[in-house]
């Protein structure tokens, strides 16, 4: 035994550690699971299960990946839903706008809604996202970029291909793409014929009863109207009250007709009556219009109920009537037989008689003619005749008044001519009175009626249009006719035309005969229904209380539209005081003055005014009133600065003043021109009343205005419609709207009465607007038109067009060419071309149907798409990629990838210039104008990797479902063949979208099997790794339990071996 080395002891503790080494291992399996955990533990079992666990959590990345582009491809394909609606739904509208019960305003309303669900769909696909990512705009397949704005490319599809060998490679690059267009045709319109409806237009202002300046006493003054008396005798009475008395004059002669006997005669019947021998001054020129002035003892004097009474002449209201006179001398009806004058009455015996009646006796015998009037030819024809020979009378008729070749007569038809059909005359009277003629009752008046009598003819004929009997004698050149007979022939004729009872025809001189000359002469006479009453007006008040209104006329005459406008003048009033001292004053004008004397008289002062330069004659009155001058200054004057000096003071009465209205219409109502008027600050509200007088509008001042002196209103009349040329004739360039048929409706109402906006919509859905008003001539129609068309809808800049064709888009034709090949044949029309060949260029007129049909627009040439032929090559290497490729429109599909859609402009590889004698534009395509552009495509394509090692992964793209892409960009629905073309569209746009659903559809059913699969395959891979890693638990425990005794074994073995020394150190003790 040694005792140096405790061999035992070392053996027990070898062991024991030995033992706690593999403990600790076994307890580390225990409690990780693992039986490598280290490379030590099994440096070849740790690098298969390190392979396999990166195979494994690149299989469960590759699920979430998979799961990722699963939730990618819901976004999308929820964004594509919605668009497949919108896309329906406009479907819907174009289907519903290609029916023809909706007008070009409704298809318009409808064109909004597709206008937003565009913009809806260009909003979906620039907007939708995943994880900050486009979706739908075409970036998840390619960047694309184009050395031309009018160049633009789709994708379908990412870049990504398969080499030759087969293997994945990015696509992309940059192309060239060389373009020679065949040149088609523009589109070309015309419109209806347009004609002159109205003539032109003037306004007029006519005085009826003059205001007085000074309101305060004055002379009564009585207006007599004795003109509906003429051609009768007798006598009548004036009776009148003053001062609560009734007088009456003795009775006045009345022979006829005015003379200055007959109106010294009034006046010694008035200065008759006692007391008043100096108080009358008579007045007048004709019988219409007489006056009485009350001055002397009846100075200042209110004359009231001043009237006419009936003597042996009827001064009341009785039936009208007229005398046909027929005497010696020249002219048709020249000889008389038995007496120098014969009479012929005709007298209305009816209640209800309102028409004048015209007679006019014309000689004639047959194919004789002559000139009515200015605007009258008259034909004498025998009998009825051929149409042949009534021709050659209209002929021989034209030449003999206007000359040879004035006229063409042209014979249009086979037929008669009866005489006295469209006969038209008028005439002058001479001699004495022969025929007599009487309305048969009194009152008002609405038509004037002529009665025409026509030798040579044989029959009577009633024109209802000109209200005119023509009447015919039966008589030829050298013939006598009765005067009784003649009276029975107007009677017939009468009775024949208006009824039995309304007109009595009698000849005052009976025996007589009537001879009729050769010469080409004739005589009338009229009669008429109205009152013929002789009249009495006041025309100026004795009293302030009873000042006379002033009162005008308005007319506008021959207006077919536009609008007026009433300036009223306030005039200058001053009042001159002139002090007692003797001597002169003067009155100043600007530079110019008059030096009166202090005792001038109101007469004086005006005289000297009126001499003052830039006043003149009749442009100021002067009155005396309480001893001052009040000085009025016509409206045309102005505020006159007028100064004085020479103890004298000058005070403003009434400053000058002019105020005009806003624009009234044509056809206002009396109510709408009061209301103008009354808005203005000189007149007011209450101090104008306008009513209606035979077509005028009648104005009377009053209230604050009434009783004063007013300055002729101004009517400004500028802006009213006028017509050049006469009705019927083609409409010119400077003729409005207003005056031209096409505008008015078959009910008489014209259709710009309010304007109207019409739109102007392009093939390539551009828009422009312009508006038509009724103000409008056609030479600013086509001003609008060719802004329009040059401008708004850009056919200006499309090639590159100069201002020189700016106007060339649209013309009015106003003198038609005969040229065959060009589009300016016919007159009076307007044509109306695009500077853009195809459908592209075609223009369509959205608006108000009645607007847009009274242009009435037609296609006179179709329009035809350009074709191109196109070359598709490497911009770098200059590889040709396809060569000729011949498209019939302007986008190259597939050709230079297959997942790529390259849209260039339609100019391209056109030239256009205008061609002035055709009248249109000419396109040049052809080697010449050949062209190109270029395409940048850079790959995007969408990778998703779905495998657990490089380049297991899938590409894909989205298209872009863009409006462009899918070709809703211009889309209309606005006539019935745009809708219908929307439908075909819209049809291929939902198909193009089903079909990215489709894909995308599929790809995530391709995705649901990866995931599947990437799960089987990740478990088999932990399976597999488990074996080969994880600890088999139950033989670890075991081994663990094994240790455990070994150790405490050893322990107790180690305990042993060290008690050995201790026994030997004992013997030794």
């Amino acid at each position: 035994m040694r005792i140096y080395h405790n061999i035992p002891a070392l053996n027990a503790w070898r062991n024991s550690t030995l033992i706690s080494t593999l403990m600790g291992r076994s307890l580390e399996r225990l409690s990780t699971g693992l039986r490598i955990n280290r490379a030590a533990d099994d440096a070849a079992g740790l690098a298969i299960s390190e392979k396999m666990r990166a195979q494994i959590r690149g299989l469960e990345q590759a699920s979430r990946n998979a799961q990722d582009g699963i939730s990618l491809i819901q976004t999308a394909e929820g964004a594509l839903n919605e668009t497949h609606s919108i896309l329906q739904r406009m479907r819907e509208l174009a289907v519903q706008a290609a029916n023809d019960t909706y007008t070009s305003m409704d298809r318009a309303e409808i064109q909004k809604e597709i206008d937003q669900l565009v913009e809806e769909v260009d909003r979906i696909a620039a907007t939708t996202e995943f994880n900050n990512k486009k979706l739908l705009d075409g970036t998840t397949s390619a960047l694309v970029s184009t050395d031309k704005l009018t160049t633009r490319v789709y994708m379908r599809d990412g870049l990504r291909v398969l080499d030759q060998f087969g293997q994945k490679a990015p696509g992309g690059g940059n192309y060239k793409l060389a373009i020679t267009a065949e040149a088609g045709v523009n589109e070309v319109q015309k419109s209806d014929l347009f004609k002159i409806k109205h003539q032109g237009s003037r306004v007029q202002v006519d005085e009826v009863t003059a205001g007085v300046y000074d309101t305060g006493n004055q002379n009564a003054r009585w207006g007599i109207d004795l003109s509906s008396k003429a051609g009768m005798t007798g006598n009548f009475r004036i009776r009148f009250e003053a001062n609560g008395h009734t007088y009456t004059t003795g009775n006045i002669a009345f022979t006829g007709g005015y003379t200055a006997n007959f109106r010294s005669a009034i006046r010694s019947g008035l200065a008759a009556i006692p007391g008043f021998s100096s108080s009358f001054t008579v007045t007048g020129t004709s019988l219409s219009t007489l006056s009485v002035e009350f001055n002397g003892a009846l100075a200042n004097t209110e004359i009231t109920s001043f009237q006419l009474v009936s003597g042996t002449l009827d001064v009341g209201a009785t039936r009208g009537e007229a005398f046909l006179t027929i005497a010696g001398g020249p002219g048709a009806v020249a000889r008389l037989t038995g007496t120098d004058t014969a009479r012929i009455v005709i007298q209305a015996v009816s209640s209800d008689v309102t028409a004048d009646i015209h007679i006019q006796i014309m000689s004639g015998t047959a194919a004789s003619s002559y000139m009515a009037n200015p605007n009258t030819l008259v034909i004498v024809l025998s009998a009825a005749t051929t149409a042949a020979d009534t021709a050659s009378a209209v002929l021989t008729a034209l030449q003999t008044h206007f000359g040879t070749g004035a006229y063409t007569v042209v014979l249009s038809g086979d037929g008669t001519f009866a005489g006295g059909e469209d006969v038209d005359v008028s005439g002058y009277v001479a001699g004495g009175n022969a025929i007599r003629i009487f309305a048969n009752s009194a009152g008002a008046t609405t038509h004037q009626v002529r009665v025409r009598l026509i030798s040579g003819v044989g029959s009577a004929y009633f024109d209802s249009a000109n209200y005119t009997v023509y009447v015919s004698l039966g008589v030829t050149a050298s013939d006598t006719v009765d005067v009784t007979a003649m009276a029975t022939i107007i009677q017939n004729a009468l009775d024949s035309a208006f009824g039995t009872g309304q007109y009595t025809v009698s000849a005052l001189i009976t025996g007589v005969g009537i001879g009729f000359h050769g010469t080409i002469d004739n005589q009338s006479a009229a009669v008429t229904g109205a009152s013929n009453a002789a009249g009495t007006n006041e025309i100026q008040a004795g009293h302030a209380s009873t000042a006379v209104n002033e009162v005008q006329d308005l007319s506008v005459t021959r207006a077919t539209g536009g609008t007026f406008t009433i300036t009223h003048r306030v005039s200058e009033v001053q009042n001159l005081t002139i002090g007692t001292a003797t001597g002169t004053l003067t009155l100043r004008i600007g530079t110019a003055s008059a030096t009166l004397s202090r005792t001038a008289t109101a007469t004086q002062i005006q005289a000297a005014l009126e001499g003052i330069n830039g006043v003149g004659a009749g442009n100021v009155t002067v009155q005396e009133v309480g001893g001052v001058f009040r000085i009025r200054f016509d409206g045309s004057i102005g505020a006159s600065g007028m100064t004085v000096s020479g103890n004298a003071t000058l005070a403003i009465n009434q400053a000058y003043a002019e105020a005009t209205t806003d624009e009234i219409a044509y056809n206002a109502t009396a109510a709408q021109v009061q209301s103008a008027l009354e808005s203005l600050a000189t007149i007011g509200t209450g101090n104008v009343t306008v009513a209606m007088h035979e077509g005028a509008w009648r104005v009377t001042f009053q209230g604050t205005q009434g009783g004063i002196e007013q300055n002729l209103l101004v009517m400004d009349g500028s802006n009213l419609e006028k017509t050049v040329g006469e009705i019927g004739d083609l409409a010119t360039g400077n003729t409005k709207l207003y005056d031209i048929d096409r505008f008015w409706d078959s009910s008489g109402n014209f259709i710009l009465e309010t304007p109207k906006t019409i739109t102007l919509v392009q093939g390539d859905g551009k828009k422009a607007t312009f508006t038509l008003s009724e103000a409008d001539t056609i030479n600013d129609v086509v001003a609008k038109l060719n802004v329009a068309i040059g401008k708004g809808l850009g056919q200006l800049d499309v090639h590159a067009l100069t201002e020189a064709n700016a106007n060339n888009f649209v013309s009015y034709v106003e003198k038609g060419r005969e040229d065959p090949t060009g589009l300016e044949a016919v007159a009076g029309t307007f044509v109306i071309r695009s500077a853009i060949a195809g459908n592209e260029g075609k223009i369509n007129f959205v608006g108000d149907d009645a607007t847009i049909n009274a242009l009435s627009l037609t296609v006179i040439q179709q329009a035809r798409n350009n074709y191109y032929e196109v070359d598709v090559i490497e911009a770098h290497s200059g590889t040709v990629i396809a060569e000729d490729v011949k498209l019939s429109e302007n986008k190259l599909i597939g050709i230079v990838h297959r997942n790529v859609d390259v849209e260039f402009a339609s100019k391209e590889g056109i030239r256009v210039t205008w061609d002035a004698a055709r009248k249109d534009f000419r396109f040049e395509g052809g080697s010449a104008n050949a062209t190109s552009t270029y395409v940048h495509l850079a790959d995007r394509t969408m990778v998703l990797h779905i495998g657990a090692n490089q380049k297991q992964d899938i590409g894909t793209g989205i298209g872009n479902i863009g409006a462009y892409a899918l070709g809703l960009r211009g889309i209309q629905v606005t006539s019935n063949a745009l809708a219908n073309k929307a439908i075909g569209v819209l049809d291929n746009a939902i198909s193009s979208v089903s079909s990215e659903r489709a894909k995308l559809g599929a790809l995530q059913n391709r995705l649901d099997h990866t995931i599947n699969n990437l799960g089987v395959s990740m478990e088999n891979l932990t399976a597999a790794e488990s074996r080969i890693r994880d600890a088999d638990m139950a033989k670890e425990i075991m081994e663990f339990t094994k240790l455990q005794i070994l150790l405490q074994s050893a322990n107790a073995m180690l305990g042993q071996a060290n008690q050995l020394p201790q026994n030997v150190l004992q013997l030794l003790r």
